[in-house]
């Protein structure tokens, strides 16, 4: 989650930046560099899936939140946000990054054992009812 799975160039994710966004390729197993070029032979013949036909853009907070789910407690929001040091309108313009994580481990999931997930429609019908984008809490409410 750390690296391009395609040239191994360190995954960065620059939270000033509304713009900054990498994807996420369930065949590649892990973020890919948008930038990245294509393979120089084009009309060779393929083995493999090409790892960016199915991409999940990430922006830079669902990219950092991602690189810190191995931690042994959920990140918190606030505190990176915190220590991106932005503004109000800079932290809601990158959204709320659950419902994107999820469909990134959903699609991984999915290619790799080659199902779907039957309780895919309850998670969809959860987060079609959570606040729109651009609203978060930094921490559980009490």
């Amino acid at each position: 989650m750390h690296q391009c799975c395609l040239d191994r160039t360190p995954v960065l994710p620059d939270l000033s930046n509304a713009a900054w966004q990498v994807g996420f390729s369930p065949i590649a197993g892990g973020m890919v560099q948008m930038q990245v070029s294509k393979p120089q032979d084009s009309n060779a013949p393929k083995k493999i899936p090409d790892p960016r036909s199915r991409l999940l853009s990430l922006n830079a907070l669902e990219t950092s939140v991602f690189q810190r789910l191995a931690e042994s407690t959920l990140p918190d929001l606030g505190d990176i946000l915190e220590k991106a040091a932005l503004v109000p309108e800079q932290a809601a313009a990158l959204g709320t990054p659950w419902p994107t994580i999820e469909q990134a481990l959903r699609q991984y999931v999915e290619y790799h054992f080659d199902r779907s997930i039957l309780s895919a429609g309850l998670i969809d019908s959860y987060f079609s009812a959570v606040p729109p984008t651009g609203t978060f809490t930094s921490g559980p409410s009490r």
